[in-house]
């Protein structure tokens, strides 16, 4: 059984999207191919990278959720930022992978345990801020965004001028888990991501929802957050899977996008708007 969909972003960046819709993104140079992000763990995500490429595969874990790691165990060469290599462990677990599929396709949901790869639990590379590689005639760059987790990273394709964004800034934020930073010290890593990297890029694809996203969700949510510092932001409490939060910005119904049709939104626990300090 095949268990994802692939799609191509452009002649060498594809999504390889699983069951659950969260996106991982294929990369492919002249000399090696690099994968960013292995979604859930539902199946073997190289039966899909096989599809595009036969090159060698480095793999880049954008943070330690098991929607981004969950499939790492059948890979040699991962990488993931040290500072979410025990999330990871806490979420390298088939219940936990499983149990997030479910909530996701409830009644559709029709998959066995045998069918979900085991989790990796070591044997992380670490993943450093500005590390690079070379995949010929493509140099990817690891850029650290932290907020939704410790250690979540964004991935620059430089020479493609494309942004991985991941789940660093997305339409919809989660800054509500246990691990994620304050609205105030997110803030501050948008403002230095704009600063730095924002005339870098022109365009981002994101984990959740469609891939392709416009780079004004980075001074958007920069927005977002200032309203929510300042108490003008939409303050709708908010029940996220089992998480209590707080959502900045009205949404439709049924998916992560504004009322307002703007891009860049977050949800934040009420707790952790000035707080300092990650807690992991």
């Amino acid at each position: 059984m095949f268990y994802y969909t692939l799609r191509r972003i452009d002649d060498q960046i594809y999504s390889i999207t699983d069951e659950a819709y969260v996106h991982a993104f294929l990369i492919t140079g002249d000399k090696q191919a690099l994968l960013v992000d292995t979604c859930c763990g539902l199946g073997d995500i190289r039966e899909a990278v096989r599809e595009v490429t036969n090159l060698p595969v480095t793999v880049w874990c954008t943070h330690g959720h098991l929607d981004h790691m969950g499939g790492a165990s059948v890979f040699d060469k991962v990488y993931l930022n040290p500072a979410d290599r025990r999330l990871a462990l806490k979420h390298s677990g088939k219940y936990m992978r499983i149990q997030y599929v479910k909530r996701i396709l409830r009644d559709r949901y029709h998959f066995t345990e045998e069918e979900f790869v085991p989790g990796k639990r070591t044997g992380y590379l670490p993943l450093a801020d500005q590390q690079t590689l070379d995949l010929g005639g493509i140099t990817a760059e690891a850029i650290y965004f932290p907020g939704h987790t410790p250690g979540m990273t964004a991935v620059l394709l430089r020479e493609k001028r494309v942004m991985i964004l991941g789940d660093a800034c997305n339409r919809l934020t989660y800054l509500i888990l246990e691990e994620s930073g304050s609205v105030e010290e997110y803030r501050d890593v948008l403002l230095s991501f704009r600063e730095k990297y924002y005339d870098q890029f022109d365009y981002a694809l994101v984990s959740h929802d469609d891939e392709i996203v416009e780079k004004e969700i980075i001074p958007n949510t920069i927005e977002v957050c200032d309203e929510v510092l300042s108490g003008t932001d939409d303050h709708t409490p908010r029940i996220f899977f089992i998480y209590e939060g707080i959502l900045a910005k009205n949404i439709v119904e049924h998916r992560p996008v504004r009322v307002d049709g703007k891009v860049g939104n977050i949800a934040y626990h009420k707790d952790k708007v000035f707080k300092k300090g990650y807690n992991v």
